[in-house]
């Protein structure tokens, strides 16, 4: 029989299938809750989504992982269990923090996301960054990889490019601790030069920037915790309990 999968549930499986490359059972118990069951011979995750009491709201639930038969905390991501699920040794796998990948360079093109999908310290940036530049210049939100959201200023005939690079996890988005902000000048990458300094920057830029922008961005501290869309629920459904 067929089981019906609220749309959640469905990008999860979707999801899982994608990055793990298995497609996992999903089983809909007596009391209304959907359970995604990844498995092989030696690594079993069950990740639960299930109704708020109301009955109009679908997330979360409670996860489990086991290796060998023994019950251990889940992966801190999708991709972090891929690793787990696939490797030789799956609990000395599991110990390893998912490495943080590096951005787009800047000399290449990030193709342009739908500003409502972003996160909202991104979309702040973007919005700040529109108020407060001239009309000529195009600013632009993107998604270099499944890690990395990104502000990108271009500056007219392509004298300058600035892009701000936001580290994106289950918990919050936060600039990137490599290359948070990264500058092209003509044919030059000084993004090395810039060494995350906004202000750096905007000297190397002339000036183009203004230092209210600059205030209201705040790029050198971490950002606020966001709201999880769908996408970061069924994320988060494969890390915590």
């Amino acid at each position: 029989m067929t089981v019906f999968l609220p749309k959640l549930v469905k990008e999860f499986v979707d999801l899982v299938d994608e990055v793990v490359g298995v497609r996992p059972e999903v089983q809909l118990t007596i009391d209304g809750r959907w359970l995604v069951k990844t498995a092989n011979d030696r690594v079993v995750a069950v990740n639960e989504f299930k109704l708020s009491p109301g009955g109009r709201t679908l997330g979360g639930g409670h996860n489990t992982l086991h290796i060998d038969g023994e019950r251990y905390k889940v992966a801190e991501s999708v991709e972090h269990f891929a690793m787990v699920f696939h490797a030789d040794d799956p609990a000395a796998e599991l110990q390893k923090r998912t490495p943080t990948p590096k951005p787009v360079p800047v000399t290449e093109e990030i193709e342009p996301a739908d500003l409502h999908t972003a996160p909202p310290p991104v979309r702040k940036a973007h919005n700040q960054m529109v108020k407060d530049l001239p009309a000529d210049v195009q600013v632009t939100v993107g998604m270099g990889n499944r890690f990395f959201w990104s502000v990108t200023v271009q500056f007219p005939d392509n004298r300058a490019r600035l892009r701000l690079n936001f580290w994106h996890s289950t918990k919050k988005t936060k600039p990137s601790a490599n290359h948070p902000i990264q500058l092209l000048v003509g044919e030059n990458d000084m993004t090395d030069q810039v060494n995350g300094d906004i202000q750096r920057a905007i000297g190397l830029l002339g000036g183009a920037i203004t230092t209210k922008a600059v205030e209201k961005l705040a790029i050198s501290g971490p950002a606020g915790p966001t709201r999880m869309n769908a996408v970061e629920v069924r994320r988060r459904t494969v890390i915590r309990n």
